[in-house]
């Protein structure tokens, strides 16, 4: 290639990266727009809260300043007295797992080391979910520090775009004991 030919290739080359560019920003900008349940749009969402969607990933959902919060489901540990309880935040979209001792109940049933898992997935034309990401957490237990008296959280998962769902078992020398999954929610 000579100069004049390579000087106007690369004032080609040039031309269409801004086309592209401009193309990229024309099709996220209805995303950055785009409002939560909640009437916030994402940008406003992610300067209120401590993360938004996949940057939730992993994070604490009591650092992150992600506004009303919804149980989606709700589902009784087995023999004990404790629950495990689907969240989701719209503000953060994102879900986590808030495990506790239920309500109205004076004593604490030891039993076996807690456990709780957490996944999301996308939902498919068909109606069916493909499962994406997991969080597994044992609760701590800690006898001698009020820990019946105490909720646990796991971390955080996406929830932007995505379904989710919730078990709760325990663990024993045998193995993990669970119960079913939850149904899918939204």
């Amino acid at each position: 290639m000579t100069g004049p030919q390579i000087k106007s290739a690369a004032k080609l080359l040039a031309a269409s990266c801004l086309v592209v560019a401009g193309a990229m920003c024309a099709t996220l900008a209805p995303v950055a727009a785009a409002e939560t349940s909640s009437g916030v749009s994402f940008t406003e969402a992610k300067s209120r809260a401590g993360c938004v969607g996949m940057g939730c990933n992993g994070k604490d959902p009591n650092q992150q300043s992600c506004g009303s919060v919804s149980t989606l489901a709700t589902q009784l540990q087995p023999d004990s007295d404790w629950r495990a309880e689907l969240r989701y935040s719209a503000e953060c979209r994102a879900y986590w797992v808030r495990h506790r001792k239920v309500e109205n109940v004076d004593t604490c049933n030891f039993g076996a080391p807690r456990i709780v898992e957490l996944q999301n997935g996308v939902r498919k034309a068909d109606g069916s979910v493909v499962p994406q990401s997991n969080v597994r957490e044992n609760q701590p237990v800690d006898y001698d520090a009020g820990w019946c008296a105490q909720s646990y959280w796991t971390t955080m998962l996406n929830g932007e775009g995505r379904v989710a769902r919730i078990r709760a078992g325990y663990t024993a020398p045998e193995g993990t004991y669970w119960k079913h999954w939850s149904d899918w929610k939204s």
